[in-house]
């Protein structure tokens, strides 16, 4: 395993919520509850394997895309 992501789910504001750590700092990742691979399994509590992320159309790339590590 590479990297792994813990989120916390808001359903309040409907919004899965994490930190990611880049050098000495932390930034902010907040993602949309219906949205994506990890707002569907957040959504529905079923567990999810896939083969590669990146090419599954659920796939919601805007966090590779602000820390600039390709999901696989």
């Amino acid at each position: 395993c590479e990297r792994v992501a813990l989120f916390h789910v808001d359903n309040e504001h409907g919004r899965l919520s994490s930190l990611y750590a880049d050098g000495i700092g932390s930034e902010p990742i907040v993602l949309n509850l219906k949205l994506g691979v990890a707002g569907l399994v957040a959504v529905t509590g079923e567990e999810m394997l896939i083969e590669d992320t990146a090419r599954d159309p659920r796939f919601d790339a805007s966090v590779d895309l602000k820390t600039g590590y390709r999901t696989k």
